[in-house]
């Protein structure tokens, strides 16, 4: 890392990985467009691939169910219980 009075430089071996200007104030986060190109595409990318390699874990099994006339439930809002 080099830091001057304006700028701030990250290196990695010999090459220069980016520069950024340092910002007045404390705790200002700044954010380059281009740094995110291509980014959601690629998150999208390998999300699909990890839902492809993995069976769903939820499994759905037929059930009985009761089929019963309307008539049953209007007698319970009625009151009636017979």
């Amino acid at each position: 890392m080099q830091i001057s009075d304006l700028t701030f430089k990250i290196i990695v071996g010999s090459d220069e990985i980016c520069t950024h200007e340092i910002q007045p104030g404390h705790g200002k986060v700044v954010r380059v467009k281009e740094h995110f190109q291509g980014l959601l595409s690629e998150i999208l990318k390998q999300n699909g691939s990890l839902r492809d390699n993995n069976p769903s874990i939820l499994k759905f099994v037929d059930t009985d169910v009761e089929h019963r006339p309307l008539s049953v439930y209007d007698q319970f809002v009625e009151g009636d219980s017979r």
